[in-house]
């Protein structure tokens, strides 16, 4: 349920397209692309960077169910205990 309410909170919040390497590790976890995110990580992509709503990639990672994604961002040192601007947290 909980991931559920996480989705629809962060349908309402996805960065538009752009260039910033800020959107650009949403944008990759969105689509599910391992190899990009994996590439921005090891670039020093800020794992705990959020969107307008507070959203961590951590947290994005999560409510789209990619446990892979959820790892490697973990795994990068993300802020488990970061919370949206809904006090959600993954």
């Amino acid at each position: 349920m909980r991931g559920l309410v996480l989705a629809a909170l962060l349908s309402l919040s996805f960065p538009g397209a752009s260039d910033t390497s800020a959107d650009q590790i949403f944008q990759v976890i969105r689509n599910n692309d391992l190899a990009a995110l994996k590439r921005q990580l090891a670039d020093g992509a800020d794992v705990n960077s959020r969107d307008r709503k507070g959203v961590t990639p951590l947290l994005y990672a999560a409510a789209f169910g990619s446990t892979e994604a959820v790892k490697l961002v973990l795994d990068s040192d993300a802020d488990v205990n970061a919370k949206n601007a809904f006090d959600a947290t993954a």
